[in-house]
């Protein structure tokens, strides 16, 4: 006998990334900085998560900045939008006012990819400037999604 519930069925979602888009990009050439990168540093990480259900997308915007802790003062800001497309999402999935019906592994998954491919893009656009050693360190995804988005 199959004792597997419903919620243990693994469910297929079917998606594409439509778009990742550069939202934001900024350094500040003027603050103070030692030249070995030792000044004292902060490093920023939010996200925000909507669904555009009239095209069937998720988007997550990944903002990440290096802050100065002697001057509270950006020193690099980085915001990138990933959409995704996901196939039937207004039809398939529990739609309520504060959440989406989408497994948990799935939002993870898009989550840490988003992540990911961010920390990526900022390497890439602080290559040969002091902020390329700020960047985005490994994180606990999970943690990152809870503590986001459940306060």
């Amino acid at each position: 006998m199959n004792s597997k519930t419903k919620k243990d069925k693994p469910i297929s979602i079917e998606y594409t990334i439509r778009d990742i888009v550069i939202q934001k990009f900024s350094t500040d050439n003027t603050a103070i900085i030692d030249k070995d990168g030792t000044s004292p540093i902060k490093i920023g990480l939010g996200a925000n998560f909507n669904t555009d259900f009239e095209n069937d997308e998720i988007i997550i915007t990944i903002h990440y900045s290096v802050v100065s802790n002697n001057r509270k003062k950006k020193l690099c800001n980085l915001e990138v939008g990933y959409h995704f497309h996901i196939k039937g999402l207004n039809s398939k999935y529990r739609i309520e006012e504060d959440s989406i019906g989408v497994p948990d592994k799935f939002i993870l998954d898009i989550m840490s990819y988003s992540v990911g491919t961010t920390r990526g893009i900022f390497i890439a656009k602080t290559e040969d400037t002091l902020y390329r050693k700020y960047y985005l360190p490994m994180i606990d995804i999970a943690k990152f999604v809870r503590d986001t988005f459940n306060g």
